[in-house]
């Protein structure tokens, strides 16, 4: 495709889905500190930060005109926390489309991981930005790392057809990642990614921090803050082996990381081990498979990477066996029965689709009166409608056995 050509189908897609999709353990994190007294604004901000597809959304919505009012560029997640307030972003949460259910029409396209592989290289960046003796911001760290690979999550979202074939030839061609991506698309991922940020507002500094960088250029005196979205996403690539034919080698992002950051070559491995389990407890908590952050361990002759990606395939193996652990103590001990938030958010994810398309007024109280059935322990939901003297209720719908 030509690359306006894709822009095109990205956006028609992005206004049929209402946005990238976020995960539903996010918006009930939401729910929970919007409506508690204790809630603070960086506690939401932080829920919202483990989440790729919220935080592009809140992002662009912080800097447009509705919101800005003259104050300035938003360049981090907590200060559009402020700016847009806790019933905005609770109203806005509820309209996005699921990744569960996104992964449901997907199976084969691994988005929840791919999102918690943004989760972990900004975890990395944060860690390193407040390790380093270099000033910077660790949530403009953090947020530039979490956003570095939204040109991918978008394609996969919005063109999963083209990602598919975008992986099959990645597999058997002999070309770089990038230049299939622009022989498919007309434009790699990181360039979309930057693309679709300036579209959407996004302030000059975060645009400049999802840029690649030049590796030959790279010393003590580069800019820590563009340096580590590129060095950290490079690094989980690596350890996920998804940069297949070693064109950033391990070794090679180690060494810049810890030139640019002054951090020694073995914190840096440090850092990666640190951030790795912190991850996958959030993916648990998510109730997500710990097979998805599981990297594969395999001989690959870089005796440095092969001890970090076996360290890590372990902790992630013990986390995996630790949360099957506790889910079946939950299942033996539980003596009530369990409301399914999940099944919440998926009705609700429904009816915002149906009535963005504009269906009828029978079609939604439908839904309605099914997802009462289905997320309760009642046996039957009835739609009733009162009579003019108010003294009959009439049955118009109803849900249920008996």
């Amino acid at each position: 495709m030509k690359y306006t050509e894709t822009l095109k189908n990205i956006h028609h897609s992005l206004d049929r889905l209402g946005d990238l999709p976020v995960f539903s353990a996010t918006i009930n994190r939401i729910q929970q500190i919007s409506s508690s007294d204790e809630g603070d604004a960086m506690a939401l901000a932080m829920a919202i930060m483990k989440d790729t597809g919220l935080s592009a959304r809140l992002l662009k919505l912080a800097n447009s005109s509705a919101y800005k009012r003259g104050q300035g560029n938003v360049s981090v997640i907590s200060r559009a926390v402020v700016l847009m307030g806790f019933n905005q972003i609770k109203s806005i949460s509820l309209t996005l489309k699921l990744i569960e259910s996104f992964h449901d029409e997907h199976p084969d396209l691994d988005v929840p991981g791919m999102m918690m592989k943004q989760f972990l290289s900004a975890n990395m960046a944060k860690e390193l930005a407040l390790k380093s003796k270099k000033s910077i911001d660790p949530e403009e760290a953090y947020l530039a790392a979490l956003l570095f690979g939204l040109g991918e999550i978008v394609v996969a979202c919005t063109l999963p057809d083209e990602y598919r074939k975008l992986l099959s030839l990645k597999k058997t061609s002999n070309k770089s990642w990038p230049l299939i991506q622009t022989e498919v698309l007309g434009i790699s991922f990181n360039a979309l990614g930057r693309e679709m940020a300036a579209g959407w507002g996004y302030p000059k500094q975060v645009l400049q921090t999802m840029s690649e960088v030049d590796m030959n250029k790279l010393d003590e005196h580069s800019n820590l803050l563009t340096s580590l979205p590129f060095l950290c996403n490079g690094l989980v690539q690596q350890i996920y082996g998804h940069d297949i034919r070693d064109e950033l080698s391990y070794d090679q992002l180690i060494d810049a990381v810890s030139g640019v950051s002054g951090i020694s070559f073995d914190d840096v491995g440090e850092v990666a081990i640190q951030c790795f389990r912190q991850v996958s407890k959030v993916s648990r908590s998510y109730g997500l498979k710990a097979q998805l952050l599981i990297p594969e361990y395999v001989e690959s002759g870089n005796a440095v990477k092969d001890e970090m990606v076996r360290k890590l395939a372990f902790l992630a193996h013990d986390e995996a066996e630790q949360g099957e652990s506790e889910l079946s103590d939950n299942i033996q001990s539980s003596d009530t029965p369990v409301v399914c938030s999940q099944g919440q958010l998926e009705y609700l994810n429904q009816l915002t689709e149906l009535i963005g398309s504009e269906g009828t007024i029978h079609d939604i109280f439908k839904l309605v009166v099914e997802a009462i059935h289905q997320c309760s322990d009642f046996d039957r939901s009835l739609l009733c409608l009162l009579n003019k003297k108010k003294d009959h209720l009439a049955v118009k719908m109803i849900e249920g056995k008996k």
